[in-house]
């Protein structure tokens, strides 16, 4: 089993009584040179606050205890809540399994919400609301984890700059038509 936040430099295991050393360097360039071609995707998530995630984790869980089988076959909903317990689980050991585990199981329970959307029958306006902002909930936080909140942040700041400099343009139109 391959434990990806652990260091290849364990003294207790050392990797050089498998692999040459050599070898060893070779991979950890390669892991570089993916690690950084990754950044911010599912696959190598530059996102490191899970509390986010987790929260919205919870909140699903409940809106699925008080969701009737009336409006959501027990099966279905049985299934997503087993996977999102299974993420919140993988969000308390993201440090054993690494945060690409993490992002990949949110992908996971997300397809399944999404699914279950399609099938809810029966709902009144404000359960379909609950559930409508509690999908954006967690389709934000995953976007927020995958992403990283600094690359999102980066990305405001730039379109508000943008946004800036287009009405200083058009104020400048307007003066000189004027």
């Amino acid at each position: 089993m391959v434990q990806p936040e652990l260091s290849w430099s364990d003294t207790g295991r050392p990797a050089s009584l498998l692999i040459s050393q050599e070898t060893l360097d070779h991979l950890a360039s390669a892991a570089d040179v993916l690690g950084s071609a990754l950044q911010g995707t599912s696959a190598a998530p530059s996102g490191t606050h899970l509390e986010n995630l987790a929260e919205s984790c919870r909140s699903w869980l409940e809106i699925l205890a008080e969701t009737s089988e009336a409006e959501l076959p027990a099966t279905l909903r049985t299934a997503i809540t087993a996977q999102i317990n299974h993420l919140l689980w993988l969000i308390e050991h993201a440090e054993l399994f690494g945060t690409a585990s993490v992002s990949r199981e949110t992908n996971r329970v997300i397809g399944s919400l999404t699914q279950a959307t399609t099938i809810l029958t029966g709902t009144d306006v404000q359960t379909g609301g609950r559930w409508k902002r509690a999908f954006l909930g967690i389709v934000g936080a995953s976007i927020v984890f995958s992403a990283g909140a600094t690359q999102l942040q980066s990305a405001l700041e730039a379109g508000s700059g943008m946004v800036k400099e287009i009405v200083q343009v058009v104020d400048d139109v307007a003066t000189s038509a004027e």
